[in-house]
């Protein structure tokens, strides 16, 4: 709160109609930016040029393509749809990423509600935190309550063992060093269009619905993510 009129314009979220523009330090960009892209309709045009991808909406000529903020996104990820970025539905994996704007801004929420039980943890699908199924890496932290309690007995089995898949630890198969680096990629990019894949179901089976909340689409999410994994064993 204490950057609230505090004599510099601070963008995103305090340059907004509910925060007064950040209590009046970016009227003046505004003006200037509606002056240059006279237009341009988009709902906050303070919002162009300030280093944060605001998506499809604002990525047109008319909006100076939102003064190439996504242009580092789409560097990164060439094959990323660019009409997903802004479109109101929260798109996993590379979408969720700081570079993309957290989808330009379509998983703020999600990345929220993870905030509030996890502070500090950072994770491209919030949504597989606490999910029945431990995952490695930024997930198996500290912050991230070690995948929200997931990789708890994991850790304490096995405290030293560093594996990209710790759910074929066990599994019947003998599962050798050469096998799993040959196939960690391929396996990490299946599981993830599975995700997108299946987020996409969801966001059709609950766009007309006003009463499905957070809890009951993370455990939809969950209950598809442990049938793949199953599925993978097999």
């Amino acid at each position: 709160m204490d950057l609230i009129g505090d004599g510099k314009c601070n963008t995103g979220t305090y340059n907004t109609r509910e925060c007064s523009y950040d209590g009046g330090d970016c009227l003046e960009l505004n003006r200037k930016k509606e002056n240059k892209y006279q237009k341009c309709t988009v709902s906050n045009i303070g919002w162009i040029g300030d280093k944060v991808c605001n998506g499809v909406d604002y990525m047109t000529s008319e909006c100076g393509d939102d003064e190439g903020d996504c242009d580092a996104c789409i560097e990164k990820y060439p094959m990323l749809e660019v009409s997903k970025l802004g479109d109101g539905l929260c798109d996993l994996g590379k979408y969720n990423t700081e570079v993309c704007g957290f989808d330009a801004g379509d998983c703020m929420q999600d990345n929220s509600n993870l905030q509030k039980d996890y502070p500090g943890c950072v994770v491209q699908n919030p949504l597989l935190i606490g999910d029945g199924a431990c995952l490695l890496g930024e997930y198996n932290t500290e912050r991230c309550g070690f995948d929200g309690g997931d990789c708890i007995d994991f850790n304490i089995k096995y405290p030293d063992c560093i594996v990209e898949r710790p759910s074929w630890i066990g599994d019947g198969a003998c599962n050798g060093e050469n096998i799993i680096h040959q196939s960690v990629n391929l396996m990490e990019e299946i599981v993830l269009e599975w995700q997108i894949a299946m987020q996409k179901i969801w966001n059709i089976l609950v766009m007309d619905s006003a009463m499905v909340d957070y809890i009951s689409q993370k455990n939809v999410i969950s209950m598809m993510g442990i049938v793949m994994i199953v599925l993978l064993q097999i």
